[in-house]
């Protein structure tokens, strides 16, 4: 009797020991297939952003060879990922900038896609330790890019991830952000160009796009 009831509740244990490995099976192939997935449509996602850049860049004019321009694309959207911002957002500001022109000099002597003053991009260039050549520097479009982004993200933590004083010390300097005004007036065009350009790719509300920078 004693032994038949043993081999009951082994055999009751190997049973759901079998479930439960089944189970553990089960869970991990849905976890697999949903991390693919989510992979995949990351993928998917960045491939369509960096096209929209890219279309965006060739429908103005850039000054830069459609290879560059293509370049150029990619470089936004990697570089904004590399800050947690919304590629979109940089694009809105370089829109607002320089209206995508890599040769624009403002008669502050701001230079270049992201309108960077040479002593800005000198000090940005040295916290990143790259080569700086002087204010060709940054008619480099890419290390324009590369430092205006930066700089904003620099600017985004001392504000506190306020999107408007952030934008408002971009234009107009750290300093002179409580002043108002203008500053104030260059902020919203950004918004207005982000929400465009967003529209523009058909893009629904995210927590990415309410927060503006990603």
């Amino acid at each position: 009797m004693d032994t038949a009831v043993s081999q009951r509740t082994n055999q009751g244990l190997r049973g759901a020991v079998g479930v439960a490995a089944a189970l553990i099976l089960f869970f991990a192939l849905v976890a697999a297939i949903w991390r693919f997935k989510s992979h995949y449509d990351g993928i998917a996602k960045d491939r369509a952003e960096v096209a929209y850049i890219k279309g965006v860049l060739r429908g103005n004019r850039t000054g830069l060879t459609a290879a560059e321009e293509g370049r150029l694309a990619h470089h936004i959207h990697k570089e904004s990922r590399a800050y947690s911002l919304d590629p979109i957002f940089i694009l809105a500001l370089i829109q607002t900038e320089s209206r995508y022109n890599n040769w624009s000099r403002s008669g502050k002597g701001a230079i270049g896609l992201m309108q960077i003053l040479p002593d800005t991009g000198r000090e940005v260039a040295e916290t990143l330790r790259l080569p700086w050549k002087g204010k060709e520097t940054l008619l480099n479009p890419y290390t324009n890019v590369k430092l205006g982004i930066h700089y904003y993200s620099a600017l985004r933590g001392k504000f506190y991830n306020d999107t408007r004083d952030t934008l408002s010390a971009y234009n107009a300097g750290p300093s002179r952000v409580a002043r108002g005004g203008a500053s104030k007036t260059y902020a919203q065009r950004v918004l207005n160009n982000y929400k465009e350009l967003k529209e523009g790719r058909d893009v629904p509300s995210s927590a990415e796009s309410n927060s503006y920078g990603g």
